[in-house]
């Protein structure tokens, strides 16, 4: 997270986060701490992920922050949406 504060800082790019509900209120107690321009969109499922990413224009960025190895329940829905982004 350190580096997407970094690219947002360093950019003045406004950094748009997708995820649950439960992420992005833990997401906004740290903004406050941090002078970045954000923006909070909930996210329930990886399906609106992948709607998200084929709708990115030319002049965006995505940058996906992955669960670890161990988490197996989100792992897999994580290597489909990865196989989703390599074909697009």
């Amino acid at each position: 997270m350190l580096r997407v504060w970094n690219i947002a800082r360093n950019s003045g790019a406004t950094i748009t986060f997708y995820a649950s509900e439960e992420i992005l209120n833990i997401l906004q107690r740290i903004i406050k701490k941090a002078n970045i321009d954000a923006e909070f969109i909930i996210m329930n499922n990886w399906k609106d992920g992948e709607q998200t990413a084929t709708q990115l224009k030319d002049n965006e960025g995505l940058i996906i922050l992955m669960a670890k190895r161990e988490w197996n329940h989100t792992f897999r829905k994580c290597d489909l949406s990865l196989s989703f982004l390599i074909s697009i």
